[in-house]
């Protein structure tokens, strides 16, 4: 397997093609590994952070004083790759 160097792109992936999914679950997953350092819940030895599906992602907290520090972390990563969040509800 060989690897080429970074590069810029000027464009977009477009909706519909084939690389869409893999290359929007790549960019919510480095935006999740670096905004879940103070999320998750414990339920029993495990630690859950996150579910993403399509263009939904779901944070857990234990503490609710943590929520405005995770999503400040998550807008933060997201913005870097070019990606917008939009926060909606705590249940």
């Amino acid at each position: 397997m060989s690897c080429t160097a970074s590069f810029l792109t000027s464009s977009a992936v477009r909706q519909g093609c084939v690389l869409a999914p893999a290359l929007f679950r790549i960019a919510i997953d480095w935006i999740m590994s670096k905004c879940t350092d103070k999320a998750g819940v414990s339920v029993g030895q495990s630690l859950f952070t996150d579910i993403d599906y399509a263009d939904d992602a779901v944070l857990f907290a234990e503490d609710d004083e943590e929520w405005l520090s995770i999503l400040e972390s998550v807008d933060t990563a997201a913005n870097t790759m070019g990606i917008h969040t939009y926060p909606g509800q705590k249940l």
